[in-house]
C-alpha cells in the first residue's frame, strides 16, 4: 500500500542514508594518516560510498 505520505517518509529515509554514509565517509577518509587507498564498486547505489566517492572526482580511472 502506498500512498504520499508514503513515498515523502521514503525519501526522507533515503536522504538521511545518505547523510549517514557521507559522515562516515568523511570520518574514515580524515582518520588516514598517510595513505588512502579506495576499493570502489563499480556498481553504484545511492547508498554506496562508490556513489559518494564519485561525485566529487576522487576516482581515478
Amino acid at each position: 500500500m502506498k500512498s504520499r505520505w508514503y513515498e515523502e517518509l521514503q525519501k526522507e529515509a533515503v536522504r538521511r542514508g545518505v547523510a549517514e554514509e557521507t559522515r562516515m565517509l568523511y570520518v574514515a577518509m580524515t582518520r588516514a594518516v598517510n595513505r588512502l587507498i579506495l576499493l570502489v564498486n563499480e556498481r553504484q547505489t545511492y547508498e554506496s560510498w562508490s556513489s559518494l566517492i564519485g561525485k566529487v572526482g576522487l576516482i581515478n580511472e
